[in-house]
């Protein structure tokens, strides 16, 4: 089974992506399907939970898993664009109990799932507007930054 995430965007059409799985759906406001796109860059892998005698609780790869993906996050950004972040994860991040090991970024129309890759720059982003974005960073420390956009005139 597979955790999800939903991103409503301002024309009240939304997208929804299963978080293991690399597929984005997009439906109207009225809640009918209108598109899937596909995740290019996804790796599906199977994470397991395992308690170890004490009762302490340890989440990592199973067996021959060596990295994940999942969708972490669908965030509404202008009149029908969404920003689409997907987290990677590989045994050594998970180690190292990073919150991943990269994060893709990508920018995807609500109505039609016509995406672009932005970058794998950017920290994990929990919301945005035309004028900026706010993000969240937990290396070295936990910040929280606002990012703004100048506009030429």
């Amino acid at each position: 089974m597979s955790e999800g995430t939903i991103g409503c965007s301002n024309d009240q059409s939304y997208l929804l992506a299963l978080s293991s799985l690399p597929f984005i759906h997009g439906y109207d406001s009225r809640g009918k399907k209108i598109w899937t796109s596909r995740l290019q860059k996804f790796v599906i892998g199977v994470q397991e939970e395992t308690a170890d005698k004490t009762g302490r609780h340890s989440i990592g790869l199973v067996a021959g898993t060596k990295a994940f993906s999942y969708v972490l996050s669908l965030i509404p950004f202008d009149e029908n664009l969404m920003i689409v972040q997907v987290a990677h994860h590989t045994d050594r991040s998970l180690r190292a109990r990073r919150d991943f090991d990269q994060l893709d970024t990508y920018v995807v129309d609500a109505h039609d799932g016509q995406g672009l890759y932005v970058s794998n720059e950017l920290p994990r982003i929990t919301s945005a507007r035309r004028g900026g974005f706010v993000a969240t960073v937990s290396d070295p420390f936990p910040q929280v930054m606002v990012f703004r956009t100048e506009e030429k005139r």
